[in-house]
């Protein structure tokens, strides 16, 4: 996206040789950062992104691309600080019952596999995927009471989004953020359908755990 020439070519052969060395890694995942450039849009971005692959790429050759955007001034995807900044309103219910007001930076809804992930940046806990249930971590709420929550498998679990000052979005894995308004509302539930994953190696959770987490203790 630079007008060096010099800039450019140094990025092409980086692209180049990091898609040599993915032939040789079992996921064949790239991620970009289409609207990290400042002045030419996100659409024009991700075409450059496509001319680029195309150039490097042979015919024989694909890869799954990811498009990756963050809040900031040098991103015309997502939203800007100012407008993510302000702490944010929202209603949780379980079911039918009564709704609780609360008052955070956001909230994270996961499943035992994902505890390890941003819930547990959080402050949430690490649960052992073998366990049926659904986390709900707040993000640096405003309350004194700053605790992750285990609900039931069955738990269905509300969110209503009212008025806020600055933008909201829902983000999930492997999915653009979606803008929420006013009036939205989220709702969490076990699906019906459950995935079944294959095992490569015979390391168990625990040991995993360790290798990842416990690395420096």
């Amino acid at each position: 996206c630079s007008k060096d020439e010099k800039v450019r070519n140094f990025a092409h052969l980086a692209v180049s040789e990091d898609m040599e060395r993915m032939e040789y890694t079992p996921g064949n995942y790239y991620n970009f950062h289409p609207g990290s450039h400042v002045g030419q849009g996100g659409e024009k971005g991700i075409e450059l992104i496509a001319d680029l692959l195309n150039q490097i790429l042979s015919p024989q050759q694909s890869t799954i691309v990811l498009l990756e955007t963050m809040a900031g001034k040098g991103s015309e995807i997502g939203g800007r600080f100012e407008e993510l900044a302000a702490i944010i309103d929202y209603q949780v219910s379980l079911g039918r019952e009564r709704s609780y007001n609360c008052r955070a930076d956001g909230f994270i809804v996961a499943t035992p596999t994902g505890s390890t992930a941003y819930t547990l940046s959080a402050g949430g806990p690490v649960v052992e995927p073998a366990l049926n249930c659904m986390l709900y971590t707040p993000i640096c709420p405003h309350s004194l009471f700053n605790r992750s929550i285990v609900f039931a498998p069955d738990t269905v679990l509300t969110v209503y989004i009212p008025q806020n000052r600055g933008k909201l979005f829902l983000t999930t894995d492997g999915e653009l953020p979606v803008e929420l308004r006013a009036g939205d509302r989220l709702i969490f539930a076990k699906s019906s359908q459950s995935p079944r994953f294959i095992k490569l190696t015979e390391s168990n959770f625990y040991d995993i755990l360790s290798q990842k987490l416990l690395v420096n203790q």
